[in-house]
């Protein structure tokens, strides 16, 4: 993931691809320590430009995962956010594909359950 905005030359083929099928594209000012400098690049008004993307990464233990996602949206300040949720059936074929990093999505019904725990907690 990310791969296509790795270099200057992918993300020109990238906007180019987007324009000529008439499909915005979506890029990220900054992630983490990265920044781009997207002011090089031609972009079309219909370009959506996120400020930031907001993901729970590898190591985080599911007993944590509320705590980790209030801990990333709380300070976030006025913007364009991308919160990316990995959702899945926790069966044989996401267990195998997540097999080194067990902690990492692979579980929608544990995450139904957060979501609605937060949602609750947040209107008492």
């Amino acid at each position: 993931m990310g791969t296509i905005v790795s270099t200057d030359d992918l993300i020109k083929v990238y906007l180019a691809t987007a324009q000529a099928y008439k499909v915005p594209a979506m890029l990220i000012q900054s992630r983490g320590d990265r920044a781009t400098d997207l002011t090089r690049f031609h972009l079309a008004p219909e370009t959506i430009v996120l400020d930031n993307l907001i993901e729970i990464m590898p190591g985080v233990s599911k007993a944590q995962w509320l705590n980790a996602y209030k801990k990333m949206l709380q300070p976030l300040p006025p913007g364009t956010y991308q919160l990316v949720v990995h959702l899945a059936h926790n069966d044989a074929e996401m267990q195998g594909a997540t097999f080194d990093h067990p902690d990492w999505g692979a579980d929608g019904a544990r995450m139904t359950s957060i979501w609605c725990a937060a949602r609750n907690s947040s209107s008492s």
